[in-house]
């Protein structure tokens, strides 16, 4: 009897572990460290701003705006004109497969010599199409995603590179701007945040599943009364925030899993750990350790765009709103 209530204890444990694995349950994580050393750059190329960043090393940065910037580990230079109105979005594996996306639809890669023109969406002339975010599971599987002109606003749209060749995947149409895309590394779901922009409703946030060709809304915010809604991967897990609480969706609920209800917080976030956040605000850079939100760069006058998080640092790229000049912080722990 005690041996048949033993093996009922352990199925039951491990039909438990099984159910919460990934979802609500959070192992204990280490405080983050903020012992920060801070760098700005600054790069004049007004009224340009940079929209984008990223690096396979604090010592191999790419920014993009109007053109690409590089960071070899000593200096800034500028690479490949685009001749487009800028670069929306950068994301890479390694340092020689690299791509990114502009506001006129095209789609642009990095071999570790070159940017080349890789494809361009939608038809010459007057190019109704607009690629914001991009999202790279393995150099044979890519996601671009974006939206279209049409008839009183935008509809969404989402390529997929596959076999060589991108192809737009055939989702319902909805009017609604993509403007984010993320994975986590389980499962085969990817996340799109998007705006409403159907000039007969007023403008909202919304975030949505994607299950190969079938979209799903998970959110909807409320129009002008919040700040929008981010998503993001860390440690190969996605999370979700809005209203400065960071969820993660588990059984089709949002589970709140950390606070970030600062007065200077906005809703972004990017980190190693849930205790090792980087924080944007309207005046500088903070950081979340498990314990609390302290500023690690401040300066009122700089606007963040973009950030990325490396093991040993970040790069964040944004202006100046006094002189408008870009500024570039790198911040790398001693």
């Amino acid at each position: 009897m005690k041996k048949f209530k033993l093996s009922i204890t352990i199925i039951l444990l491990t039909s438990l572990l099984i159910s919460c694995e990934g979802s609500i349950l959070e192992p204990e994580i280490p405080a983050g460290r903020r012992d920060y050393t801070i760098v700005v750059d600054t790069i004049d190329m007004q009224p340009l701003q940079f929209n984008t960043v990223w690096g396979s090393s604090m010592d191999n940065l790419w920014a993009g705006g109007y053109k690409f910037w590089n960071y070899n580990g000593s200096k800034w230079s500028s690479h490949f004109d685009t001749h487009a109105y800028g670069i929306n979005a950068i994301n890479g594996l390694s340092e020689s497969n690299i791509w990114a996306v502009n506001h006129e639809g095209h789609i642009y890669h990095y071999d570790g010599l070159n940017w080349e023109l890789n494809y361009r969406h939608g038809p010459d002339g007057n190019n109704p199409y607009f690629l914001a975010d991009i999202w790279i599971d393995s150099p044979n599987n890519v996601y671009a995603v974006g939206g279209k002109f049409i008839r009183n606003g935008l509809q969404g749209i989402v390529l997929k590179y596959s076999s060589g060749e991108w192809k737009e995947v055939e989702i319902d149409s909805i009017k609604t701007f993509f403007r984010r895309i993320k994975k986590g590394n389980a499962g085969s779901k990817y996340y799109l945040i998007g705006n409403n922009v159907d000039l007969t409703y007023p403008d909202s946030s919304r975030i949505f599943e994607l299950n190969g060709t079938k979209l799903k809304e998970i959110y909807l915010g409320e129009p002008f009364k919040e700040s929008q809604p981010h998503i993001n991967v860390i440690n190969g897990n996605i999370y979700f925030s809005f209203n400065k609480t960071i969820h993660k969706y588990w059984n089709n609920q949002f589970i709140p899993v950390r606070n970030i209800d600062h007065p200077d917080v906005l809703n972004f976030f990017y980190g190693r750990s849930l205790n090792d956040l980087i924080l944007p605000t309207a005046y500088g850079i903070m950081h979340y350790d498990g314990r609390s939100i302290e500023y690690i760069y401040k300066n009122p006058s700089f606007f963040g765009y973009a950030y990325h998080v490396f093991n040993n640092g970040f790069v964040a790229v944004g202006f100046d709103r006094n002189s408008f000049l870009n500024l570039i912080v790198r911040g790398t722990l001693k």
